[in-house]
């Protein structure tokens, strides 16, 4: 499990890194400038991004401790 956390971060952070360089590289490589309206766009990009990202993990953690709990329901099944 906490191998999906991690690469769901490593995901969701390489996304928002693509987007900071589809606003970064245009403007420094070149005279083209992303209009008012393309940096509001990609900066809610970004905004669902991470709220996805902490839905996911959201999820992630919930399966986890049903797990556990589904573990430890055994274990007193076990011992009775």
């Amino acid at each position: 499990m906490k191998e999906a956390k991690t690469s769901v971060f490593i995901g969701m952070q390489v996304m928002n890194l693509l987007l900071l360089l589809t606003v970064l590289l245009p403007n420094v490589s070149t005279n083209f400038y992303l209009s008012d309206w393309m940096y509001i766009v990609l900066i809610v990009l970004m905004l669902v991004n991470g709220s996805l990202y902490l839905w996911v993990r959201s999820k992630l953690e919930k399966i986890e401790a049903d797990r556990n709990l589904k573990e430890v329901m055994r274990h007193i099944e076990e011992s009775i």
